[in-house]
């Protein structure tokens, strides 16, 4: 009985996973909802890229300095691809 634990803790990972990207594929967001907005991201990139460190950031837009790091690692990615996508047209 002890060795049927795990399969079925696997089974029921894949059946979420399978119905997660179904949501997805019909446009259904999951997941927690940001605390932040498009204003507030563009004050990130714009103190940031005038040399203010993550902390100094988060301090003063009352967010953590983990979310700032992630914000600023997002915008890089997406601007990355953005920027691979016009050079190739």
């Amino acid at each position: 009985m002890g060795s049927m634990y795990p399969k079925i803790v696997a089974d029921c990972n894949r059946i979420r996973n399978e119905y997660l990207i179904e949501l997805n594929e019909y446009g259904v967001k999951s997941g927690k909802k940001r605390k932040y907005d498009q204003h507030q991201i563009q004050e990130i990139k714009k103190k940031r890229e005038a040399g203010e460190g993550y902390g100094t950031i988060a301090r003063s837009l009352g967010i953590s300095r983990a979310t700032i790091q992630t914000i600023i690692k997002r915008e890089l990615t997406n601007s990355a691809i953005f920027d691979i996508g016009v050079a190739h047209c």
